[in-house]
């Protein structure tokens, strides 16, 4: 398997780097997706601590929940 590495650029931050199969489908590319999407959701509510139970914080969980 050859593996693609891909960075990405964050302003005022150090580069992010994924490494990524190849070749991609379709089908990968939407798992990956996904799950980059849930980790991303675990990081967020990890960092919010305690200030999930805010509306605002509510709110924007039921959405980006639904997005899949």
């Amino acid at each position: 398997m050859t593996l693609q590495k891909t960075a990405l650029s964050i302003p005022d931050c150090a580069p992010a780097m994924l490494t990524l199969p190849d070749p991609l489908t379709l089908d990968s590319i939407g798992r990956l997706e996904e799950a980059i999407g849930s980790m991303f959701r675990t990081i967020r509510k990890d960092l919010r601590g305690n200030a999930t139970d805010d509306p605002g914080s509510i709110e924007y969980d039921s959405w980006s929940i639904h997005l899949h």
